[in-house]
């Protein structure tokens, strides 16, 4: 979580840099290490000047909410096709599958798979949906599984 502070004391007219400077550098720090931003001016802001200011902060709270959503379904996204690919995995152990079969999947859910993993999943539920075709090994219950599990996570995961 982020706390911010304003101490009074910065010439008003660097605001704008100001900002720009923040910015810049609340976006190299590592989340965990920022828990205080300090806005030092050299006099009392105007209300429209303060108002600027409150933008300003919550921009960086909405971005650092965001980022930290985008980190868990990431990491929630990794999980999902480490659990699809241990379910190819055993088809392919217990003969329902071949190699070939198996990657011929896999390659089906490529696209897929990169939004996902990367916290996409709204995009990866969009490919899914317009641009994967059950043919081959890639049957509909397998489309019907990934399918529905994606469309719980984002009926769970996104508000």
């Amino acid at each position: 979580m982020i706390k911010i502070e304003y101490i009074a004391c910065i010439d008003k007219s660097a605001l704008d840099s100001l900002c720009r400077a923040y910015t810049f550098k609340f976006d190299g720090l590592n989340q965990e290490s920022c828990d205080i931003i300090s806005l030092i001016f050299t006099s009392p802001l105007t209300e429209q000047e303060r108002d600027d200011v409150d933008d300003f902060v919550n921009k960086l709270k909405i971005k650092e909410r965001i980022k930290s959503e985008y980190k868990n379904h990431t990491i929630n996204g990794i999980l999902f096709f480490e659990n699809k690919r241990a379910d190819l995995r055993i088809l392919y152990d217990e003969g329902a599958i071949t190699l070939a079969d198996a990657n011929y999947i896999e390659n089906k859910l490529a696209v897929v798979k990169q939004d996902v993993c990367s916290g996409d999943w709204l995009t990866g539920q969009y490919e899914l949906a317009n641009n994967v075709v059950v043919e081959g090994a890639f049957t509909q219950e397998i489309y019907d599984s990934i399918k529905n599990e994606i469309d719980n996570y984002i009926l769970e995961s996104y508000s």
